[in-house]
């Protein structure tokens, strides 16, 4: 199908995402989509979703030291949905990303642990230069590990292997982070740093730290930057991603991979970013309806969560109610489905909508163990988190490589 400027609606093309309609029908209930979204926003801040057993400390395997590669570059006018041939060339890579991202979670909560005294570690060897990026929230809940009023946090990572740099940026963990995911009305960009309009909770969380990140980049001048994040991480890689083309003196080459991330703005910034940012944006997905009447399998909800415009919702202040936020879904999407598993029924069952409300556990295993279950099959990493420690005829590995989301509420 050819591209329509016009037309931002995902499922008029490839990839199908067949999350959108189920919650497309709720938001189009009169006043039904803002309590849809408030009672999301009260579960996960006031019952906080500990998923600290899916973050890993295994380093990526590398052992020709030949990760993370170069992105193929589909600029100006890339797919929507990006080849398998390339998909296939450019999944180890993938993989490397994303085993990054799991230690980032893994160090951040055991920073937490540590009541935030100690020294952060390297994150892979064979890169130098590292420099750490710091969030500082006003905690809004007493529910964590530390009764203490602020939380520090690391959010980001930034190291150079030679030329090149790549930047490492974790996802949603704290309830003050759980809030800014819902605080999708438009952000105040005062000083213009992106074309069009983009989700106020996450431009607030990289304005934090995006100073001093630009900084360092200007400063280390790399000829390439590989900018990696997982949910709230990848939609602050596609403003970091974006930011870096537009902004730097010595233009370096810039690559964004994202893995469950949310859309990051409206069609302006959708169109420059298409255009501009050679990017992958790897998603969970299912197949919809199946001729089992109790079977409806959508992958990674958190993902697809809305193809049609977010309502305005006096209730969480981004109203009034009318009000409406369309975010536009980037190109160059990177699908993958429970088939290509090793384990297809079980991850079927995780992807079944119908299983997964309310189940916050399925929730889990689809946004994170996902991922680097499909990419660690690339390079035969065995820590997959592929399986289930109560699954049938799994096979026998330590426990801490199972996708364990025991700690989860329900």
């Amino acid at each position: 199908m050819v591209y329509n400027e016009s037309d931002t609606t995902p499922n008029n093309y490839d990839p199908w995402f067949p999350g959108c309609p189920v919650f497309d029908n709720l938001n189009k209930v009169a006043s039904f989509g803002c309590n849809f979204i408030r009672l999301n926003k009260d579960v996960l801040t006031a019952f906080w979703v500990d998923f600290s057993k899916t973050a890993s400390t295994t380093r990526p395997m590398n052992p020709d030291g030949l990760l993370p590669q170069i992105l193929r570059d589909h600029r100006p006018d890339p797919p929507r949905q990006v080849g398998r041939e390339t998909i296939h060339a450019e999944r180890p890579t993938y993989y490397y990303c994303y085993r990054l991202i799991l230690l980032m979670y893994s160090i951040a909560f055991e920073y937490e642990r540590s009541d935030m005294q100690s020294i952060l570690p390297k994150l892979v060897e064979d890169w130098d230069r590292e420099r750490w990026y710091m969030v500082d929230y006003l905690k809004q809940t007493n529910i964590n590990w530390k009764n203490i009023p602020h939380r520090q946090s690391p959010i980001a990572v930034s190291m150079m292997k030679g030329d090149r740099m790549m930047i490492v940026i974790r996802g949603t963990i704290w309830t003050e982070e759980w809030c800014k995911d819902f605080q999708y009305r438009w952000a105040d960009d005062e000083d213009g740093l992106f074309p069009g309009r983009t989700h106020e909770g996450m431009y607030s969380v990289f304005i934090d730290f995006y100073k001093g990140l630009e900084e360092e980049v200007e400063s280390r001048q790399p000829a390439h930057v590989l900018v990696t994040g997982h949910s709230l991480g990848a939609g602050i890689a596609n403003m970091i991603g974006l930011r870096l083309e537009n902004s730097l003196q010595h233009k370096p080459r810039v690559d964004v991979i994202g893995f469950g991330g949310p859309n990051t703005g409206d069609t302006d910034f959708a169109d420059i970013y298409r255009r501009t940012v050679n990017s992958r944006h790897l998603i969970f997905l299912g197949h919809g309806s199946s001729p089992n009447p109790n079977m409806y399998t959508a992958g990674d909800i958190t993902a697809q969560y809305t193809c049609e415009p977010y309502p305005g919702c006096d209730v969480l202040a981004t109203g009034p109610f009318g009000k409406t936020y369309k975010y536009v879904r980037p190109h160059n999407q990177v699908p993958f489905y429970p088939e290509e598993m090793p384990n297809p029924k079980t991850w079927n069952d995780i992807a079944n909508i119908r299983r997964i409300i309310p189940s916050t556990k399925r929730v889990i295993a689809s946004h994170i163990c996902s991922y680097i279950c499909w990419t660690s099959l690339a390079v035969g990493d065995l820590d997959s988190r592929c399986y289930f420690a109560s699954e049938e005829g799994r096979p026998d590995l330590p426990q801490s490589y199972y996708c364990d989301v025991s700690q989860a509420p329900m």
